[in-house]
């Protein structure tokens, strides 16, 4: 399948599941117009949902366009994939945890060396959160870094600020000089979104 159709797929798949997580309950007592209207405006009817989606499907889908190099699937897999850990069986599974985690991650890796400024602000966050890898106050920094220097920001110059408090400023060098790295890497591919 195309990387982008595999996309496309994901996120109708993902949408599903959100409604079906939602437990649509229709009111009592609405009339059929009442009844389509309110389908309508939850988007229940737009969202052309099998009976049963499934998140297993979600993530292979996610994960098959982020390895074929889609740079919106690379950029979207954690919150695409993150829909299978609502079922108790994948929650428990510390192998496919682990795996999540790295591949999040190593996607927004891919997604810098493809010119995603969106990518460094990603990284930048999960170094800083320690969400899906040990938090790492200079590789926050040095993508925030890195950031800042492409799109210069009131924005982004208060998110490096806060980036950089409690950091030496023999530390604070170091992360510009890596932050300098992953500018030129972004550059080099062509700077996107």
């Amino acid at each position: 399948m195309a990387p982008e159709l595999a996309l496309a797929e994901a996120h109708s798949l993902s949408k599903c599941l959100r409604l079906a997580n939602r437990k649509l309950t229709v009111p009592e007592g609405l009339t059929q117009v009442q009844t389509e209207q309110f389908l309508k405006s939850s988007g229940a009817l737009d969202a052309n949902c099998p009976p049963d989606p499934d998140p297993y499907r979600v993530y292979a889908l996610a994960e098959h366009a982020a390895e074929a190099g889609d740079l919106q699937a690379q950029l979207d897999f954690s919150l695409l994939a993150a829909g299978v850990f609502d079922l108790q069986k994948a929650a428990l599974d510390t192998d496919l945890i682990t795996r999540y985690k790295r591949d999040s991650m190593r996607y927004l890796e891919q997604a810098v060396k493809a010119g995603s400024v969106e990518a460094l602000s990603r990284l930048s966050e999960n170094y800083d959160t320690g969400l899906f890898t040990p938090a790492d106050p200079l590789q926050a920094y040095a993508y925030g870094y890195a950031r800042h220097q492409i799109v210069n920001s009131p924005v982004s110059a208060l998110r490096l600020g806060q980036l950089g408090r409690g950091l030496s400023p023999s530390q604070i060098k170091q992360g510009q000089a890596l932050g300098a790295a992953y500018v030129q890497t972004v550059q080099a591919a062509g700077v996107k979104k």
